[in-house]
């Protein structure tokens, strides 16, 4: 009798470390195996030496999993008459990946109210337009369009 106590505790205690192992194995799986958004923050600075035209601004670039993707521009703008300007930029759009490419559909562009730079100030993404996303490290991508290149730090 006692025996057959005891086997009924080692399969009961068997049974449910197996059930929270398996549980645990999911909820792990399930949290670390799907795409997460992809947040980064790159900086950026263009120097015409020619027309001495100069361009600064910062790119947040977020991601999310449903694959719409906003692009926030912050920066400054000197051109020909050496007048500072202003560049505040929100690009949202969907996209599509192919592979390590995205492909760039449905762009809206919104200019801040306090924007004063010229809309060629920054290169900006046509229709269908493709973005290349290279991994260089665990937390930097290289983000290239035909335009341009740029290192994106992953913000956590």
């Amino acid at each position: 009798m006692l025996i057959i106590k005891v086997r009924k505790k080692i399969l009961g205690t068997m049974l449910v470390l197996f059930i929270a192992f398996t549980l645990g194995t999911l909820f792990y799986l399930k949290s670390n195996l799907y795409r997460k958004p992809l947040v980064c923050q790159a900086e950026v600075k263009l120097y015409i030496e020619d027309q001495k035209i100069r361009t600064e601004y910062d790119v947040y670039f977020y991601l999310n999993k449903q694959n719409r993707a906003l692009a926030l521009v912050n920066g400054l703008y000197i051109g020909e008459d050496s007048v500072p300007l202003t560049i505040r930029r929100t690009f949202s759009f969907d996209s599509v990946w192919d592979r390590s490419r995205l492909v760039v559909h449905n762009i809206a562009m919104n200019k801040n109210i306090n924007d004063n730079a010229p809309d060629e100030a920054i290169p900006i993404l046509a229709e269908n337009d493709v973005i290349q996303f290279e991994m260089l490290t665990k937390h930097a991508y290289l983000i290239s369009t035909v335009q341009s290149k740029m290192a994106c730090n992953i913000r956590n």
